[in-house]
């Protein structure tokens, strides 16, 4: 062979496999699908955030796992949500749970979760309940 041929295919060679390992990367992350809600008859104004928190319970604390934000533009509850995690952030025997909160535009606390919501074993749709904290 000549240099040119063996070059490319080095080179060749070398991206499939970046491209192997960016791919495993990106489909190496799960998913939580759900709906956050709260009892008040009470409307968002706009520009509220909803955040969702995947936490490991560990000594009495959370530690957070990863977690999803978004502002909240004329939506009521109920607020679906997508979190999205690592499969591997997830060691087994250890436990992981769930929780929510609402800010307005200011950042001020508006509704939060009273009880964590274990994390789910399947892949089934999570309902995480929200409490006034006025």
């Amino acid at each position: 062979m000549n240099l040119k041929k063996t070059l490319a295919m080095v080179v060749g060679l070398t991206l499939l496999v970046v491209a192997v390992f960016f791919a495993a990367e990106l489909y190496d992350h799960r998913s939580v699908l759900g709906t956050a809600s709260y009892r008040e008859r009470i409307a968002l104004p706009d520009g509220c955030r909803l955040i969702v928190v995947l936490s490991e319970e560990k000594d009495g604390s959370r530690i957070p796992v990863a977690s999803v934000s978004r502002i909240l533009e004329g939506e009521q509850v109920p607020l679906p949500f997508e979190l999205l995690y690592r499969e591997k952030t997830i060691s087994e025997g250890l436990i992981y749970s769930l929780s929510a909160r609402i800010e307005n535009g200011t950042g001020e606390l508006l509704f939060v979760t009273k009880d964590p919501v274990p994390m789910p074993k399947d892949d089934g749709p999570v309902e995480i309940k929200l409490r006034s904290v006025r």
